[in-house]
């Protein structure tokens, strides 16, 4: 079998690359500025600015990430390397799988924390989603608790992801890498 397939793709579509590092690059962001959230008192200067813009992105990234999902399935997929073994498609799969998985559910649980005491969640200023309370004890806790145990396993696959990345570009040496810059 030849190195190129005509019919699957050698690298992502600029679409796909583009979205995929915005979404990388703001699940970092918001990771950062949550970390900095939770470490805030009533008294600092950005008391409501920096949890205002954590929430209006989070909002604005559940839109990105529809998007992304319904890209997906209009855009073929680059086949794996061809080193790749059975094991290492899987477990990519599944990894790819639980960080999508867990972007909307880190989101979902934010929006779940910030409902909570029934008022609607504005987004820049420019709209607000009206809130959706659970009517669940204590739901701002039980949210904030599993919106900061997703986060942190969500970084902690992407870190995952990203090392497989280098690994496989700079160990392996194949095109897993180069796909995703869309080279």
């Amino acid at each position: 079998m030849s190195e190129y397939d005509p019919v699957k793709p050698v690298s992502y579509p600029l679409s796909r690359v583009i979205l995929h590092w915005l979404i990388a690059l703001t699940i970092i962001g918001l990771f950062v500025s949550g970390l900095w959230i939770v470490r805030m008192d009533y008294y600092d200067a950005l008391y409501t600015l920096i949890p205002h813009w954590h929430k209006s992105i989070g909002l604005i990234l559940m839109f990105i990430l529809v998007l992304s999902v319904f890209l997906r399935r209009l855009t073929p997929k680059p086949e794996y390397d061809a080193s790749l073994k059975a094991y290492e498609r899987i477990i990519a799969g599944i990894v790819q799988s639980l960080m999508s998985i867990l972007c909307f559910a880190v989101i979902i649980s934010g929006y779940f924390i910030t409902s909570a005491n029934g008022d609607p969640v504005s987004v820049f200023n420019w709209f607000e989603l009206p809130a959706y309370p659970l009517n669940v004890k204590n739901q701002e806790d039980i949210a904030g608790e599993l919106h900061e145990i997703m986060a942190f396993a969500l970084i902690g696959l992407a870190m995952l992801h990203a090392g497989a990345a280098l690994y496989h570009h700079f160990g392996k040496k194949d095109r897993t890498l180069l796909k995703i810059l869309g080279k």
